[in-house]
């Protein structure tokens, strides 16, 4: 960049003790990119009106610094910055009109007001600088001491407070609106409030990597309320998102420049559901991330998994891969009545009573907030007993079906009124599916109950909402009683290898009074078509 230098230096010795040498420095600076997260950055080619500025006293050992930025789309910046030879004393930043309060105590001040304010860049770039930090005052504890991670002597870190009022806070380029930020530190944190519409609580952000004991600083976060709409801004799903940035990261953050995690949501809320008491544990590794912990508790529900979030080349060896994250999770769901536990969450009309758990492993190529659908693999089992298929609204249960079972009783030829009152009760229903690129496969899901066996396989595919599913029926009749104990591996296979055997003509059961009916069900999500099969002669 180009710069126009002024020093001035007074003849006379009164004034050149009252006032000093003063050196004005300013610039466009065309040709120099700020390395800032928006706002406050600024590409190669884009002119601002950039000012440095001092004045050297006789026998004064300490000088003050004046930064200043004005124009352009930037927010205007002032700084004021004591220093003595190398060692930074005391700096005040003043953001918009607010001037930088120049109070000249020890520490880092920030105050004023902004327009736009993009989380993202700064929680990326206080982590790149804790990382930076950590790692030289870990190396200077070691040389200090002889030691890896011994308790030597550190660099002290100047205190950090301020507060700072945003009008648009961005999230992974979603807008989350107005924001009130307060600052503060200790000699081990760097504290952090955040007042907002849809995210308000506390972060303790470590100063250091690692800590005088050797071990790594862990990250607390205590926030009181998430909305649904942050929830939407870490998943690409607002519907204001803006394009990204194009220097935001392929997958994000490096996970493996993380401290560890222990965070507590006291509320979240997504749509109908509400989560209260969310805890996540994270500890980094040479690849990236382990989720050590992840879930809640809500009176008789329990959410529980574990994982891992890391980069596919963490030596980048392939250019190409560069940048490129996979996370894989864990998670198991289990209630003694899931009817009352969901309920307690905010989701309704699924399970009566019901006991029993589900498991599920999930993986994609992305970070650990941003689950690909179209690109979604991995494996889903259920084992729920003692409850009942409830009369579902339009869009419950799609997944495998289950929103049409109970409607199967009024399209046989049989009374189950008394049954079906308060949904179809079951006394099992097992099933298991894997999912590959977003769509799901369902091997078998079988419930047996009072009305008999029923059996759903097929696929739904979760990027175009669409099923391909065949439901079995073989209705407990008075024909079928003894052998409805036999069924297993489902209806059709199992009457197969009955019939095969001989064991229903020994029984004395007319296979066609057995009741066996099969059903399509296909189409959108939106509409989807419940049609019989054809019995077989």
């Amino acid at each position: 960049s180009r710069w126009s230098t002024t020093l001035t230096v007074p003849f006379d010795a009164a004034r050149m003790t009252r006032e000093g040498a003063t050196l004005v420095a300013t610039s466009d600076l065309v040709g120099t990119a700020l390395s800032l997260p928006a706002p406050l950055g600024k590409g190669a080619a884009e002119p601002i009106e950039f000012e440095v500025a001092t004045a050297f006293l006789p026998d004064e050992p300490v000088v003050r610094w004046r930064v200043s930025q004005r124009g352009g789309r930037l927010p205007d910046v002032e700084a004021l910055a004591d220093v003595a030879g190398e060692e930074l004393l005391s700096l005040a930043i003043g953001l918009g009109a607010r001037a930088a309060d120049a109070t000249g105590r020890p520490g880092v001040r920030l105050d004023g007001a902004i327009e736009t304010m993009d989380a993202d860049g700064w929680i990326e770039a206080l982590a790149t600088l804790i990382e930076d930090i950590g790692s030289s005052g870990a190396a200077g504890a070691s040389q200090a001491s002889g030691s890896p991670g011994s308790s030597g002597p550190e660099t002290a870190i100047l205190p950090v407070s301020g507060e700072l009022q945003v009008d648009q806070l961005s999230l992974r380029s979603a807008p989350l609106g107005m924001a009130r930020l307060r600052l503060d530190s200790d000699p081990r944190y760097l504290n952090a409030a955040l007042d907002n519409r849809w995210l308000n609580g506390t972060v303790r952000y470590p100063r250091r990597r690692v800590g005088p004991d050797g071990q790594l600083m862990a990250l607390k976060a205590r926030l009181e309320r998430v909305d649904g709409r942050v929830v939407d801004a870490l998943l690409g799903a607002s519907e204001e998102l803006a394009e990204p940035a194009a220097d935001e990261p392929v997958g994000g953050p490096d996970p493996r420049a993380l401290p560890p995690i222990e965070a507590r949501i006291g509320s979240l809320g997504w749509d109908r559901l509400v989560l209260d008491g969310i805890t996540l544990r994270t500890e980094p590794t040479p690849t990236g991330l382990d989720v050590s912990a992840i879930g809640f508790t809500h009176r008789n529900l329990q959410v529980f998994g574990e994982g891992r979030w890391e980069l596919l080349d963490p030596q980048r060896y392939d250019a190409e891969g560069d940048g490129a994250h996979r996370t894989e999770l864990a998670l198991t769901v289990q209630s003694s009545d899931f009817e009352a536990g969901l309920a307690g969450i905010g989701l309704t009309g699924l399970l009566g009573g019901t006991a029993g758990r589900a498991t599920a492993t999930l993986g994609w190529p992305g970070p650990l907030w941003s689950p690909d659908v179209s690109r979604l693999h991995g494996d889903l089992e259920m084992a729920l007993e003692r409850g009942r298929v409830v009369p579902l609204e339009p869009g419950a249960g799609r997944l495998i079906g289950l929103f049409a079972l109970q409607t199967l009783p009024r399209r046989l030829s049989l009374d189950f009124s008394d049954l079906v009152d308060d949904g179809l009760a079951f006394t099992t229903l097992d099933g298991r599916a894997t999912l590959e690129r977003g769509v799901l496969d369902t091997s078998l899901l079988q419930l047996t109950g009072p009305v008999g066996v029923i059996d759903v396989s097929g696929t739904t595919d979760l990027v175009t909402q669409a099923l391909d599913q065949r439901i079995t029926v073989l209705p407990r009749v008075s024909a079928a009683l003894p052998i409805i104990g036999a069924i297993s591996g489902g209806a059709t296979a199992g009457i197969g290898v009955l019939v095969a055997g001989g064991l229903l003509k020994a029984l004395g059961v007319d296979f066609d009074r057995i009741g066996l009916r099969e059903y399509t069900l296909d189409g959108p999500w939106s509409e989807p078509r419940l049609t019989p099969v054809p019995t077989a002669r």
